[in-house]
């Protein structure tokens, strides 16, 4: 998860990420296929699945993206709010 605060630039369409593991091993790397925004409230149960997160339900990931949210925003002195904006992006991996 990446956190985006206002007036940051979204993540450009064909831009690489290399993905960490939880001790900072490089585990892969991926291309930005698709990026849109939409309300907490409005990510669609398709993202959700295709984040392939837990259980790949909506309830696990509004649960776990509250709490994720919820603590970046602390940083700003902010509360977490449903209607707030979301980014979300899809990927392909292009080297494992």
């Amino acid at each position: 998860m990446e956190f985006i605060y206002q007036n940051s630039s979204l993540p450009p369409i064909g831009g690489l990420n290399i993905i960490l593991d939880a001790d900072n091993n490089a585990v892969c790397i991926t291309e930005t296929t698709k990026v849109y925004t939409c309300t907490f409230l409005e990510v669609s149960e398709e993202h959700v699945f295709k984040e392939g997160e837990g259980e790949k339900s909506i309830s696990y990931w509004r649960k776990v993206h509250k709490d994720f949210f919820s603590r970046e925003l602390k940083a700003y002195d902010l509360d977490f709010d449903e209607k707030m904006i979301v980014v979300c992006e899809e990927f392909k991996v292009i080297f494992k």
